[in-house]
């Protein structure tokens, strides 16, 4: 029987390695084959009969299709016999996400497997959470970021101040500051994506945010600040929001020239 509490990194895993000698082996299996992008060897580590495998096969394919995931497993408890094991193990997924605007996501979970062995290779006979393989849903996150810079390009500071956390800190600061900064002028308000990373309720998002204000007739600028503005994203509930915003003084009024 294989040790208890060692440790498998995918990303070193021998091409072409002969599986179903030992239990675990049906682990390895799917691991790689998500790993290296196989939908069809993924499935091949499950029994047909596994409870709830058409939306495990489903979602990996899925998964496969929108990023990059390797896996890090840490195996635990190991019981069972010559037919059967019950598998105790922690499996973190990372995946990069082909959309840059979903950036870099760590899923972990304790994950139960049940793999059985019927005169061939071990196979994944059950599996907890059966969600686990699910695509990333984190575009939200920089949704909630693009719509907030909007917000300010219309002059709403009401409407930017939505999509943040009102009880994060510094929030009175940022609305004094929001509502002072829009009524100096036409604003123009404009992100870009420098790093994205979290998992798959909090993200950590920073940007390259620019904000101008600008002569309403001729679009001259009268004022403008550039800096990197690191934001904190949360999941709450089914509305993402932000929760932490670095620094808070970049959305207080920009001294302009006289029009």
């Amino acid at each position: 029987m294989p040790a208890t509490g060692h440790s498998l990194l995918v990303l070193l895993a021998a091409a072409g390695a002969l599986w179903g000698d030992d239990p675990p082996d049906a682990i390895r299996q799917a691991a790689t084959a998500l790993g290296s992008g196989d939908a069809a060897a993924f499935v091949a580590a499950f029994d047909p009969s596994t409870p709830g495998l058409p939306q495990i096969r489903s979602d990996a394919a899925e998964l496969i299709r929108q990023a990059d995931a390797q896996s890090n497993i840490e195996f635990g408890a190991d019981t069972g016999d010559s037919r059967a094991h019950s598998l105790e193990l922690n499996w973190t997924l990372r995946m990069n996400s082909k959309d840059t605007t979903q950036g870099r996501i760590l899923r972990q979970a304790q994950v139960l497997c049940r793999v059985t062995q019927h005169g061939g290779p071990w196979r994944i006979a059950a599996f907890e959470p059966r969600d686990f393989f699910r695509p990333p849903h984190v575009a939200g996150a920089w949704n909630v970021l693009e719509s907030a810079a909007a917000a300010l390009s219309l002059g709403s500071a009401g409407e930017f101040l939505s999509y943040f956390d009102p009880s994060m800190p510094g929030y009175a600061r940022l609305a004094a500051g929001a509502a002072t900064l829009v009524t100096r002028g036409e604003v123009q308000s404009s992100i870009e994506l420098a790093e994205n990373d979290g998992s798959d309720t909090s993200r950590a998002i920073e940007v390259d945010w620019t904000l101008s204000i600008v002569y309403e007739d001729t679009m001259i600028h009268r004022g403008a600040r550039e800096q990197r503005v690191k934001c904190r994203v949360e999941l709450q509930g089914k509305r993402w929001r932000i929760t932490a915003v670095e620094p808070v003084e970049f959305f207080s009024a920009i001294s302009t020239s006289p029009p």
